[in-house]
């Protein structure tokens, strides 16, 4: 007859835990002053104590959630590739349109530009001439340009939701405040460099030390 093993219940393995964990705390809150050898053992030790049982802690709350993380991944999974033969084509149909809005739009500054370096002319123009009819001409062929840009202008393109975006055109005149400090990059250098302590101009890499707690 084989040995029956009995499933254990990961939350009430958690309730029996925490029910050690008011004096745990106690222990830990009483070991603020740390001035002799002794004293650094008996932290060492609540503190060895306090970490196991917080990785128990966390062997049962993995125990207690991963089949339901297994059972939302396959959910979303399974929903992910359904929905595929919508969402790609979906995804392109709203690139070419995006790129039907880009064009009305840039269409619309364009005849905007246009207008408005021909009302400049037709400025010119009414100042460089000498007879006042021509002068009134001209003038009255700005104004009706300048009713134009205005009308155009007005003129709202297709309905679409405008989302401001930006684009690095040149790096090296980004203000320094824009600028963000590799940290992953000189750790991988100091990896690097073994034994030795890297000199990184504007960075201080200096050697500290951390307590381990081993059971």
């Amino acid at each position: 007859m084989g040995t029956e093993i009995e499933a254990v219940d990961p939350l009430t393995k958690i309730e029996e835990i925490q029910r050690g964990v008011g004096d745990l705390v106690i222990r830990l809150t009483a070991s603020t002053t740390i001035k002799t050898q002794e004293d650094y053992d008996k932290a060492i030790a609540v503190g060895v104590e306090a970490k196991k049982t917080l990785d128990q802690f966390e062997e049962y709350r993995d125990k207690l959630v991963r089949p339901h993380n297994d059972y939302v991944k396959k959910s979303n999974d399974m929903v992910k590739l359904i929905t595929a033969p919508i969402t790609l084509p979906l995804d392109n149909l709203r690139k070419r349109c995006d790129q039907f809005l880009r064009d009305k739009r840039q269409a619309q500054q364009d005849e905007i530009n246009r207008l408005a370096k021909l009302k400049a002319e037709q400025d010119a123009k009414a100042q460089s001439v000498k007879t006042p009819q021509a002068k009134a001409n001209n003038e009255a062929k700005a104004q009706a340009t300048a009713v134009q840009i205005a009308v155009v202008a007005s003129q709202k393109p297709p309905a679409g939701r405008t989302t401001r975006k930006m684009e690095i055109v040149n790096a090296d005149l980004i203000p320094r405040k824009y600028l963000v400090v590799d940290e992953s990059a000189i750790r991988r250098d100091m990896g690097k460099a073994g034994e030795k302590i890297p000199v990184i101009p504007g960075v201080r890499i200096f050697d500290d030390v951390n307590t381990v707690l081993k059971g």
